[in-house]
């Protein structure tokens, strides 16, 4: 920079439940606090014509909008921390395992610090390498996605990240604010008076529902109204001083789910038959993808970024929005920002109270056993703590 009094603003957001979080860069200003830097990164992710759409629900046919890797690193005293928003639909077992391996050997960092969450738009693809090899060895119709692209995104992500590295800026402030987000989402599940479950859309429980008619020019309305608030959350920022950046994870372990006989082993290996419809080959094959990973006893992580006054908690699968609430709870006497669709091999994760209700989310996409609220509040409560 030619003027050294000049102050720059480099903004980067993370939005959560209508919260903004912004780390404006200040440079020049000698201001007391931890040496931390930030690189933001940006890559093209669209996949090729004919690939499979929302895990093999469909095939690609056209780009509406390009598909993008959007991401900032954070280097500290520590080893770097990597928080990356694909805009895909879900990534899964083995490949949220590349993602992470990758992008933690491009910016010197270890796995478990890359914090990847797809944004679960359903005109996008689900990526799940295992899923997808036993499809083909099974020659099955279905095609949840494509390895050689794949391979591909993930490096071309990998190669931005690692020349974003070359002019990472200091970070000496923090700044918080939030805003309401007005008619975009709703509750998809209330009980109506004769005690039956109302449900629709789609992810977890809460979705667009009632404010989303589907024509696509509804797009920018909505859009029009999450940028609003934004901009109000902007304007409500209140900024101090950076002093802290530390990353902590926890595992969890979500058992299997065994009924009805389709989600046992032997239930989708029927499924993978021919003469099944594609789609419900793709399904069959993630929850055995998910059960392999399972089998070996590798848990999910469930990380955090804690800023001091603020937390970034990232969350697995199509975790039900109650668990975000819950985070609130724990740590009411800070600015807890939590995300959704980290590993998402499980699929939705429900309270275990849906499981009572009968909740018709859960015919399928749902490969964790009742009994998962409690590991999952489990795990939340232990990595808030202070």
């Amino acid at each position: 920079m030619s003027d050294p009094t000049r102050r720059t603003f480099l903004t980067h957001t993370l939005a959560s439940a209508g919260a903004v979080v912004s780390l404006p860069t200040l440079s020049a200003l000698g201001q007391a606090a931890p040496d931390v830097r930030l690189a933001s990164f940006s890559a093209d992710v669209t996949v090729p014509m004919g690939h499979g759409m929302m895990g093999g629900s469909w095939l690609s046919k056209s780009v509406a909008d390009p598909l993008f890797a959007k991401g900032i690193v954070l280097l500290g005293s520590d080893k770097p921390v990597v928080l990356v928003s694909v805009d895909w639909c879900e990534i899964r077992n083995a490949a949220f395992d590349r993602w992470r391996s990758v992008l933690a050997e491009a910016a010197g960092t270890e796995p478990v610090r890359v914090l990847v969450s797809s944004t679960h738009v359903h005109d996008a693809p689900v990526a799940d390498l295992e899923a997808e090899r036993i499809l083909k060895e099974h020659e099955c119709v279905g095609t949840v996605c494509d390895v050689k692209f794949h391979e591909e995104a993930v490096q071309r992500v990998a190669a931005a990240l690692r020349e974003s590295l070359k002019t990472a800026a200091r970070v000496t402030q923090l700044g918080l604010g939030q805003a309401r987000v007005e008619k975009v989402a709703s509750n998809r599940r209330y009980l109506l008076p004769d005690g039956k479950i109302y449900f629709s859309g789609c992810s977890g429980n809460v979705t667009a529902g009632k404010y989303n008619p589907g024509m696509r020019e509804n797009r920018v309305v909505l859009a029009g109204r999450i940028y609003q608030a934004m901009a109000e959350a902007w304007r409500d920022t209140k900024k101090t001083p950076l002093e802290k950046l530390a990353f902590r994870s926890v595992p969890l372990t979500l058992e299997p789910r065994n009924d009805p006989e389709g989600f046992t082993v032997a239930g989708s290996e029927k499924l993978l038959a021919a003469g099944q419809k594609p789609f419900t080959q793709c399904l069959a094959a993630m929850n055995l993808s998910w059960r392999k990973r399972a089998a070996t006893g590798q848990p999910i992580d469930v990380p955090l970024v804690d800023f001091g006054p603020a937390q970034f908690l990232l969350l697995p699968a199509e975790s039900y929005v109650e668990y975000q609430l819950h985070a609130q709870t724990v740590r009411p006497d800070s600015f807890v920002m939590v995300a959704g669709y980290g590993e998402s091999a499980p699929g939705y994760i429900p309270i275990e109270r849906a499981w009572d209700e009968k909740d018709s989310n859960l015919g399928d996409w749902c490969w964790v056993a009742p009994g998962s609220e409690a590991r999952m509040k489990a795990a939340i409560e232990q990595v808030l703590k202070p």
